[in-house]
């Protein structure tokens, strides 16, 4: 479990962060609680061990509006180190305590939580019926900002699910709502997401104009990471109205401020608009340039996202596996508790036989019908329990099955970036051909030296061809159950061929030929035995399903 490994083996940090708590143990419960609303790093351990310190206090002084406060901030914690099983628990029980106090205010927080919780596992049917009914309570106790920040986050739901015109309407609505208050809210988010929404559907005046309102909001706050982000986007839509100065204005004040607070991620995007900039206005030697950058940048983030991505899911299974056990210890409880009540039953009627042998023949007669139809329900409950366990496995079993097509998506999204960045720099030195002339050819050999160097590194193809063996580990023990002489490479021509990439891309992807690819897939088909008039692709499917 995650949270288990950072209390674990963070032991100087934990030390600190109990010192640091220490130090609190006099302060009352409002001034901790106080203190833990202003905290800025719910990953914090100190932030952790102060909601603990807070439900201690509240526990003590049978408060449970505190207590409530305490389990919510510590699912906060857990929610954000990924810790959804345990986040889970904790905002149950805090809902329960906030329903039975009926603070209306915290449930709604609490909803929001939650709500957040389901996004971050891509539930968004549980997370969208959270936030609504978060949005509701907020309505009732007019409580602006709250409602604004539920609004938006239903907005954001819809932008990931496609479903743009739900998502503005709900941004638009936020902004009207805003225009009615005396106290304006911070709206920055919503203007961008607005924007955003406008250009996925291609309308990049009107997104170009929200970005606008965005970056002028986000001056006001001084957010400085927001107004970067919001930088590239206009920078974006100005390149798609080939308005190519303006674009390349925006996108070097983004890449300074990035750079300035060391926002990694926006320097790499920064560097990849350059390269597009720079390879339309056909300035290649730039383009390159910027392009390798992004690249070497974007390769060390993809690897701390694959990183965070896999924590998720293991995260996401620890929760599922959770929520079955639960279920399943639950049904064992209601057995146990049946039998329970058959053993007094029996023993009841045994005190009544010795007592009253006159009675005895009704007592028999009426408990005869008594445990058939005591039977008879213990069979109906195991027969739900049985059905009700099957489907929770073939929930389960589908469940993993979409996680895996996801998980190939991203295999060959990777895959056709990897084709792309080849055919790119082929591209570059076919264009360049056409450019030599005798005075430049030292320089133009040179700038060829270098793309073919970058075309021939094959770190990124290993870092692949890993990527392929981590997420088809079945696969691969079917295809050395089935077929044991294939080679490495043999299953790995096969996992792509699952994934329906084409010969040319295959071929770009590992520098060899389009007739080599197709000799080894008519070579792999032998082996495996695959007659020529049925399809290699489905049979590798079935095969792996």
């Amino acid at each position: 479990m995650i949270i288990l490994f950072l209390v674990v083996s963070n032991s100087k940090g934990n030390d600190d962060s109990i010192r640091v708590v220490g130090q609190y143990k006099a302060f009352s419960i409002e001034e901790i609680d106080n203190i833990t609303d202003k905290y800025d790093f719910y990953s914090d351990t100190t932030f952790y061990y102060l909601s603990c310190l807070l439900r201690e206090k509240a526990q003590i002084s049978n408060n449970k509006y505190y207590e409530a406060k305490s389990l919510r901030k510590t699912g906060l914690f857990y929610l954000a180190v990924y810790d959804y099983a345990n986040a889970l628990s904790s905002l149950m029980e805090s809902q329960n305590l906030a329903q039975e106090i009926n603070n209306k205010e915290l449930l709604g927080d609490i909803f929001l939580t939650l709500g957040q919780i389901y996004y971050e596992i891509e539930n968004n049917t549980e997370s969208l019926n959270y936030y609504y009914k978060a949005l509701e309570l907020f309505k009732k106790l007019n409580i602006p900002e709250k409602i604004v920040s539920a609004d938006n986050k239903i907005g954001v739901v819809f932008l990931r699910k496609g479903e743009m015109e739900k998502a503005i309407d709900h941004f638009k609505r936020i902004i009207e709502y805003n225009n009615s208050l005396d106290e304006k809210q911070d709206l920055t988010p919503v203007y961008n997401n607005i924007g955003y929404a406008y250009s996925h559907n291609s309308e990049n005046e009107e997104a170009l104009k929200y970005f606008y309102l965005a970056l002028s909001m986000s001056k006001e706050t001084n957010d400085l990471k927001g107004m970067n982000r919001i930088k590239i986007n206009i920078g974006r839509m100005h390149y798609l109205i080939k308005n190519y100065s303006e674009g390349e204005k925006y996108l070097n004040e983004a890449l300074a401020g990035a750079r300035s607070i060391n926002d990694l991620s926006t320097v790499s995007l920064c560097y990849y608009y350059f390269h597009s900039f720079y390879s339309v206005q056909k300035n290649y030697e730039k383009a390159l340039e910027f392009y390798r950058k992004h690249t070497a940048l974007n390769d060390s983030l993809f690897r701390d996202e694959s990183n965070r991505l896999i924590e998720k899911l293991k995260a996401s299974y620890e929760l599922q596996r959770k929520s079955q056990e639960s279920k399943l210890q639950k049904a064992k409880f209601e057995a146990r508790e049946t039998k329970l009540k058959k053993i007094e039953q029996r023993n009841s009627f045994l005190i009544v036989l010795l007592v009253l042998i006159v009675i005895i023949a009704i007592l028999f007669y009426f408990w005869i019908r008594f445990r058939a139809r005591q039977h008879k329900e213990i069979s109906l409950k195991e027969n739900a329990l049985v059905k009700a366990e099957l489907e929770n496995t073939q929930l389960a079993e589908k469940h993993l099955k979409e996680k895996l097509e996801h998980k190939n998506v991203e295999l060959k999204n990777l895959a056709l970036h990897i084709v792309e960045k080849n055919s790119f720099l082929e591209t570059i030195i076919n264009e360049m051909e056409k450019l030599n002339n005798q005075e430049d050819n030292k320089c133009f050999l040179k700038i060829k030296s270098m793309i073919e160097s970058n075309l021939s590194n094959d770190s990124q193809k290993k870092e692949f061809e890993t990527y392929i063996e981590q997420i088809h580990q079945e696969t691969i023990f079917k295809l050395d159950k089935h077929f044991p002489n294939l080679s490495n490479n043999e299953k790995r021509l096969a996992i792509l061929l699952m994934l329906e990439l084409s010969s040319k891309e295959i071929s770009i992807l590992f520098n060899i030929t389009a007739k080599s690819v197709d000799m080894n897939r008519y070579r792999l088909r032998k082996k495996m035995n695959v007659p020529a008039e049925q399809n290699f692709s489905e049979f590798l499917n079935q095969l792996s399903g």
